[in-house]
């Protein structure tokens, strides 16, 4: 199990919230991880004693203070939102998850995007990467092959290709974009992540057919790069 060391801060998932075409405030919102990380946070607090600062952050198309806010905010509301600030209509898709952790949403800050983004090149570009920065999760690019094929390839195994944000497109991801990853090797690049369930021996069955895989999706292109 993860054991902090220190005080620790959590990112609980990646929205985006916009318009739809009535003019409705809409949010795709990533409620899975909005529970993991509440649930993280939870044993955090019982273990540790203390509740670690969590985040949602926010990719919006439109002006966020002034379109997806509340009415009558302090200044200091508007500058440093939390969840319970924003238009209830954002509000009520998270309740549930909150209430099931008995974490009030006024204790869940709002930061942009960006904001998310930022930090992370900052720790990689800084080479201080945390030893538990994100455990049992692997993205790795096979130059030459392209993600979707390969996965197809290893049907009995579940990947993912891209980052999560980028799950549902076939567009390169533009958080590996902003890591520093170019346009090829996004779409050559797989999501693997290991659970505690997960043995040894599963790990090197996958290592050996995504071995077999490239190989083999290599070998069908013309110049493609050495096996």
């Amino acid at each position: 199990m993860f054991q902090p060391k220190g005080r620790v801060s959590i990112l609980a998932g990646n929205s985006r919230v916009y318009f739809n075409e009535s003019n409705e405030v809409t949010v795709d919102c990533q409620l899975m991880a909005f529970d993991a990380a509440l649930s993280c946070a939870k044993k955090i607090q019982e273990s540790e004693g203390y509740l670690p600062r969590i985040s949602v952050a926010f990719d919006h198309l439109g002006i966020f203070r002034l379109q997806f806010l509340a009415e009558g905010l302090t200044n200091s509301q508007k500058r440093n939102p939390r969840l319970n600030n924003l238009h209830y209509s954002i509000q009520e898709l998270y309740e549930t998850v909150s209430e099931k952790h008995q974490i009030a949403l006024c204790e869940i800050s709002v930061i942009h995007e960006d904001s998310a983004r930022q930090h992370l090149v900052h720790i990689l570009s800084t080479e201080k990467i945390p030893e538990n920065i994100v455990p049992g999760l692997l993205n790795i690019s096979f130059l030459g092959v392209d993600a979707g094929t390969l996965l197809l390839e290893i049907p009995e195994v579940a990947l993912s290709s891209g980052s999560a944000c980028t799950s549902r497109s076939d567009k390169p991801s533009h958080v590996l974009k902003e890591i520093g990853v170019n346009d090829v090797n996004s779409q050559s690049s797989v999501r693997i992540g290991f659970g505690r369930f997960n043995h040894e021996d599963e790990v090197s069955y996958l290592c050996l057919r995504m071995n077999e895989a490239v190989k083999k999706l290599r070998s069908m292109v013309p110049h493609s790069i050495s096996n």
